[in-house]
C-alpha cells in the first residue's frame, strides 16, 4: 500500500511505481538500500509527480531470522529496528512461498517492555495479500512511541486472517498459535 507495506516481485531489477514521491515506502526502500535510478513522471498541473524507481538489490540491514514459516507460506527472513525522531520503527522481511488465494492477511506487531511481559503498544498492518505471488518479498514496517525508561524491548509478530481474526500458525513451533518473539533488542 506504500504506507506500511512494500511488495517486491521475485525477479529483482523490477521497475516500481510510487503514486506520490513522499509516500513512506520511498523512505523505507531507500533505508533498505533498494532504490536504483529514480524518474519522476509528470501528472496534471498542480499534482505531484509519480515516481518510478528500480529495485536493484536484496534489502539491506536486516537481522537474519531463524526462518520461522507460517501456515500461509510466509517465511520470516529478517527484521531490524531503527530509531526515529520520536520513537522506533520495526521493519520485518518475509519471503512468500505461496500466493494468498482469497484470504486477506494482517500482520500484528506488539511492543513489549524489557521484562518481556508488559505490552506497551500494538500496531497492526493490512498486508495487500491479494497481490501476493509465490517468491515475492514482503517488507512491512510499524512505528512505535519511544518506550520511556526501557533500555531493551521485545516485539511479538505474526499474522492473522481478516475478518475472522484467526491467527496464522507457526509451522513446527512448540506452540504453533504463539507469536514469533524478537528480542531482547537494545533500544537504539
Amino acid at each position: 500500500d506504500g504506507n506500511a507495506v512494500l511488495l517486491l516481485p521475485a525477479a529483482w531489477q523490477a521497475r516500481m511505481l510510487a503514486v506520490f514521491p513522499d509516500l513512506p515506502v520511498m523512505a523505507q526502500a531507500r533505508a533498505d538500500g533498494l532504490v536504483g535510478d529514480e524518474q519522476e513522471l509528470p501528472r496534471r498541473a498542480g499534482e505531484p509527480a509519480y515516481l518510478a524507481w528500480t529495485a536493484v538489490s536484496e534489502p539491506q540491514g536486516y537481522m537474519p531470522a531463524q526462518s520461522e514459516v507460517l501456515a500461509n507460506g510466509a517465511q520470516l527472513l529478517g527484521w531490524k529496528v531503527a530509531r526515529l525522531d520520536s520513537g522506533l520503527r520495526l521493519s520485518v522481511m518475509w519471503r512468500l512461498t505461496n500466493a494468498a488465494e482469497g484470504t486477506a492477511y494482517h500482520q500484528f506487531n506488539h511492543l513489549y517492555s524489557a521484562d518481556g511481559q508488559t505490552r506497551l503498544e500494538v500496531q497492526d498492518r493490512a498486508l495487500s495479500s491479494g497481490a501476493w505471488r509465490s517468491g515475492d518479498t514482503l517488507i512491512t514496517w510499524a512505528d512505535f512511541a519511544l518506550p520511556e525508561g526501557q533500555a531493551q524491548v521485545y516485539f511479538d509478530i505474526g499474522m492473522y486472517s481478516y475478518p475472522s481474526l484467526e491467527r496464522v500458525r507457526v509451522l513446527g513451533a512448540a506452540d504453533p498459535a504463539a507469536a514469533i518473539r524478537l528480542g531482547p533488542i537494545a533500544v537504539p
